[in-house]
């Protein structure tokens, strides 16, 4: 740490999106196969490379999948009961956020997205 003194003028070295997603179609959100090939296609439309990940189903619902990037790591976690899930994109390198909530709307249905992108690091 030093005398540096940090100013908003700087590169990050990656981007984190948190996405709240609500009014999704409930059976999709306690589908853990669903859910795995939508974060995984959504990762891979995005020009993330997956280097493996895992699923898990929760009783009486709900699933989480999360999904060990190159870049990092996605991951959704869902309440099909409130028709809501919550994902965290967090990547490095090119990517193209547009086309991975594409991929998540077109097969989770949102009827309202929020998102919020925080810059990671300091690359100088």
């Amino acid at each position: 740490m030093g005398d540096e003194k940090l100013t908003s003028k700087h590169n990050p070295i990656s981007k984190h999106y948190l996405v709240d997603v609500f009014g999704c179609d409930e059976s999709v959100l306690n589908s853990e196969k669903d859910l795995y090939s939508t974060l995984l296609i959504a990762v891979e439309e995005a020009g993330s490379t997956c280097l493996g990940g895992m699923a898990r189903s929760f009783s009486p619902q709900g699933v989480t999948v999360l999904l060990s990037l190159a870049e990092s790591h996605a991951s959704i976690h869902t309440w099909p009961e409130l028709g809501q899930a919550l994902i965290d994109y967090h990547v490095c390198g090119p990517h193209d956020f547009s086309k991975f909530m594409s991929a998540i709307q077109k097969r989770i249905c949102a009827k309202k997205i929020d998102v919020k992108e925080i810059s990671r690091g300091i690359n100088n």
